[in-house]
């Protein structure tokens, strides 16, 4: 005999809606996909990376929200490297990781032609909102070098922001 629960909706004991959900739940997932058109930067200021971002909006003011994405890149100069973070354009660029940057590429590499694939992953330990947030992937390059994205217009990347229970 097999056991079956079938439910229309489920909703707090004491709260209509709402379900208390233990720390360390996953909320929701969002993703986007993005396609890298042979994007490439010189820039030695933070620019955003063109169709890096996902969106999400968040059900609890103080979830922690992580972003994870791949990059293939490369970095014409050997003594040169890319820095990456990650930010919610739709609060004034503020950063979402507790450092300046969570990814570097390039410096001392011995093949400036080689594209390499790599990861990136920021943690947002509070987001302190339940508005929506549009998490955009930015880098720079630390001199006049060129740091491009994917040897492949056909590929995509795909972004995605995890909502954690604090």
């Amino acid at each position: 005999m097999t056991s079956r629960l079938l439910v229309d909706k489920i909703e707090g004991k004491s709260n209509s809606g709402t379900i208390e959900m233990p720390s360390g739940s996953i909320v929701q997932m969002t993703q986007n996909e993005a396609f890298a058109s042979f994007f490439s930067s010189t820039s030695q200021t933070e620019v955003d990376v063109t169709d890096y971002y996902v969106d999400i909006t968040p059900k609890f003011s103080d979830s922690i929200i992580v972003f994870e994405t791949a990059i293939n890149g490369t970095i014409n100069d050997a003594s040169a490297y890319a820095r990456f973070r990650v930010v919610d354009s739709n609060n004034s660029d503020a950063v979402i990781h507790s450092s300046t940057y969570i990814a570097q590429y390039g410096y001392l590499l011995s093949d400036t032609d080689m594209f390499a694939e790599f990861p990136i992953r920021a943690v947002d330990s509070n987001c302190g909102t339940t508005s929506t947030m549009r998490l955009q992937l930015q880098m720079r390059v630390s001199d006049s070098s060129t740091f491009k994205i994917n040897w492949s217009s056909g590929e995509k990347r795909l972004l995605t922001a995890i909502e954690i229970k604090s």
